[in-house]
């Protein structure tokens, strides 16, 4: 303000050099406000703007004070008199005030006495006229004629501009900026300077609107979008990001970002950032990495960042890209868990077995230890699925798996193989010893009932062990030797285990062989049937005949029975074996129907394979009608452990049988545990007692006591009593003696073919006691 103190003569040069200071402050002012309305800016502009209006207040208070605001003309609207230095100093201010772009006014008492030309501009108006002498409120819009009372009281005083609008006699309203202070005259006049800020409004309009609309986007983002400065100062933080990080953008803006991820991910993070910076690369993740995302609560979680550096202005600003992962994770890990372990049972599958047994496999070799692999085998699962269907055979499923899992050392791996077989690797091994007690205490465990929806049921076990490196040094040569063993134990029983021997191989190629000729056998019709005379125990009248299996093999000969039916019964041929023998039957019964023999029942037995897997209700009616049969001439022999099974939906399978017209015996009676309960339910005719009480019935008081009980028990529940396996005259004597009905076996024949029984029968039916020419081991089909 020097310069106002100089002497009043003033050049115009210096006039018109402080105008252009003036003109320069207001246009660095305006394009502050237009091109940087940022934060870090404003400050500087409003330095410049109150600059500039004390600068135009000052200017325009020494035009005040030094000449009248009126303008004196003559007539003939020329100066009055000759310019003096005065003069040419007030017309130097006045064309200062005048060509200011910002409009500058004197006001007394609310009175405008003098506005120049950019204010005539602003209200659209074209002479002073129309606004010299009018009130300022006039101009203003109501909302703001608070600020217009007490002579501008509100404004005077205030060291920044004050937003406002105008109004324009036209209507058209102006945001405007107004600085206000008092007329140096001290008469009360106040002196104002507006500037026409609708512009810059409108522009901060639309950057508002682009910023909300920006942030809009930002906030329905599914990811988390957190953008920082070099130091790593949050500055951004949208909804998904409070969402996944349990910050609110208050809390986490102006925090550094490593708080957003476990230590070790954020010194990642700032690796990446530094690398950014020095080499300005606009992508300093590459791809998308995976980080330990952490919670404001201090929780982790997996997460995916992307960053990006982004210049403005002399600014580096990272943008952070965050995606909450957890599901993907848990989709990824449960397709792990899928891939490696059995659907049903949650234990490991075949694959993963293979892992754990190599792993196991490497570490024994390593520590000069031994390893084990059992192969288990449960029988009863397909009556399970066929009775009570298949999601209660699941239920067993699932409880056998757990309970193997608990009958093993915690160190064993117990997974499923495939259906009903599992497999076990016990490590450490020091003796077979120990694998045996294990084995029997692992067979105990199993073979403990269960209780499946209100039923208990009991399952076998069958066992094959391999042991490493005594049987293999290759993992799956392992599972091989172990699968071998388990078939061996199947073939002598049920819940029997078998330690590996390398003539396994030998006999199961031989197996395999038998089962691929078998199967062409029976396609090729290489079977037969024998028939084994049953007479009646008093008078040795022949009363019946049984249906024994014989396979004449091109160039084997006759295959005794004992070699290719246990293969049938192992491999599920013993199913179509059983339909063809069920067939033939039929049919030869009718050959002896047609030649006159009618007194005689023909016995054919059903397997527990077949009883299981097949319709074998269906398959007797349909061999009865294509026979045309008397169904009273075939009767149906059952094991009792097969009917011991599921004795409540035995009971009515057999009563729709017996409704065929059919008989119906009980096989092997004394080895199923029957229950009497249901024994006496069964509608059975015949009880066949087993040939193992047999044998030593001459000798063993024992067994003559159970065939005894046997005898009575049936006569009491109305059944005929059948003794097979009969070979020694003392053995016919004593079962005749307690009143045996009939009775079967080399002491009176052996299996003959159909002409040859049907022969004994024509010559009187009657057949005396002999000795046979060869005794064959009684069994299912292959007597």
């Amino acid at each position: 303000m020097f310069f106002l103190r100089r002497q009043r003569r003033v050049g115009a040069f210096g006039i018109i050099g402080l105008f252009v200071i003036v003109l320069g402050l207001i246009g660095g002012s305006f394009a502050i406000d237009i091109l940087m309305p940022d934060s870090r800016m404003a400050g500087i502009a409003e330095a410049i703007k109150l600059l500039t209006g004390l600068i135009i207040l000052l200017i325009a208070a020494r035009l005040c004070r030094q000449v009248p605001v009126s303008r004196p003309q003559t007539a003939s609207g020329q100066s009055a008199q000759t310019p003096t230095a005065e003069a040419v100093e007030q017309n130097s201010f006045r064309t200062i005030i005048e060509m200011s772009p910002d409009t500058i006014c004197l006001c007394r008492d609310g009175v405008v006495t003098f506005i120049n030309t950019a204010g005539l501009h602003l209200l659209d108006c074209s002479d002073t006229s129309q606004i010299e002498g009018q009130p300022l409120n006039r101009f203003v819009h109501p909302d703001y004629q608070v600020l217009c009372d007490s002579n501008f009281a509100p404004l005077v005083g205030e060291i920044t501009a004050t937003p406002m609008k105008f109004v324009s006699p036209s209507g058209r309203a102006l945001d405007v900026a107004v600085i206000a202070a008092p007329a140096p005259e001290g008469n009360g006049s106040v002196l104002l300077v507006v500037r026409n800020i609708s512009d810059v409004v409108r522009a901060n309009r639309v950057v508002a609107a682009q910023v909300k609309r920006l942030n809009n986007i930002l906030d329905t983002a599914v990811d988390a979008i957190v953008v920082t400065d070099e130091d790593g100062k949050i500055e951004t933080f949208n909804r998904s990001a409070e969402a996944m990080f349990q910050y609110t953008a208050a809390q986490a803006i102006g925090c550094p970002i490593n708080m957003l991820m476990s230590e070790k991910s954020a010194e990642e993070h700032k690796r990446k950032v530094f690398t950014a910076l020095s080499t300005r690369h606009q992508q300093p993740n590459g791809a998308a990495r995976e980080i330990s995302g952490r919670r404001q609560d201090g929780s982790m979680f997996p997460a995916e960042i992307s960053l990006s550096l982004c210049q403005l202005d002399d600014r580096r600003l990272f943008t952070a890209i965050f995606r909450d992962v957890t599901e993907r994770r848990n989709f990824e890990d449960s397709l792990a868990h899928s891939a490696n372990h059995d659907a049903l049972t949650g234990l490991p599958n075949r694959r993963l077995l293979q892992q754990r047994l190599q792993q196991a496999v490497d570490h024994a070799a390593a520590n000069k230890t031994q390893i084990a692999i059992w192969f288990v085998d449960l029988d009863g699962f397909k009556m399970v699925n066929d009775v009570m269907g298949h999601a209660a055979g699941d239920e067993l499923l699932i409880e056998a798996g757990r309970r193997m899992v608990n009958a093993v050392s915690p160190t064993d791996v117990v997974a499923r193989f495939g259906g009903d077989e599992f497999t076990i690797i016990t490590v450490g091994v020091e003796t077979r010893t120990a694998i045996t007690e294990a084995i029997e205490h692992f067979l105990d465990a199993l073979t403990d009932p269960f209780t499946l929806r209100g039923r208990e049921l009991t399952l076998s076990a069958n066992i094959g062990i391999a042991l490493y490196p005594e049987d293999a040094v290759q993992a799956s040569d392992l599972i091989v030797h172990a699968s071998a063993a388990m078939m061996f134990a199947k073939a002598g029983g049920t819940n029997l285990y078998r330690f590996f021997d390398p003539s396994m191989h030998r006999l199961s190629a031989e197996r395999l062989t038998l089962e691929t000729e078998l199967r062409r056998g029976i396609e090729r019709g290489e079977l037969l049937l024998h028939y084994q005379p049953q007479v009646e125990a008093a008078s040795g009248r022949i009363v019946g005949l049984e249906a024994l299996v014989r396979w004449q093999h091109p160039t084997r000969g006759l295959v005794p029975p004992g070699r290719f039916i246990p293969a049938a019964e192992q491999t599920g041929l013993i199913v179509p074996l059983g339909n063809w023998v069920l067939r033939q039957a039929c049919a030869d019964i009718r050959k002896l129907e047609d030649l006159g023999i009618e007194h005689l029942s023909v016995g054919v037995n059903i397997s527990a394979r077949q009883f299981s897997d097949s319709d074998i209700f269906g398959l007797i009616e349909e061999a009865i009608e294509e026979s045309g049969i008397d169904p009273t001439h075939l009767d149906v022999e059952i094991t009792e452990s097969t009917l011991m099974n599921d004795p409540e939906h035995v009971i009515g399978y057999l009563e729709r049988m017996k409704g065929l017209g059919i008989t119906l015996s009980i096989d092997d009676f004394g080895t199923g545990y029957s229950s009497l309960n249901y024994l006496k339910r069964f509608p059975v005719d015949t009880l066949k007692i087993d040939r193992s009480f047999i044998i030593d019935i001459a000798n063993n008081p024992k067994d003559e006591a159970i065939a005894v009980t046997i005898i009575t028990l049936a006569h009491c529940m109305g059944m005929t009593v059948l003794a097979e396996g009969v070979e020694h005259a003392r053995q016919a004597e004593i079962l005749t003696q307690h009143g045996c009905d009939v009775i079967q076996g080399f002491l009176y024949s052996k299996p003959l073919p159909l002409a040859a029984a049907a022969a004994a029968v024509k010559d009187g039916g009657y057949l005396t006691r002999q000795m046979a020419d060869e005794v064959l081991p009684a069994r299912t089909l292959s007597r």
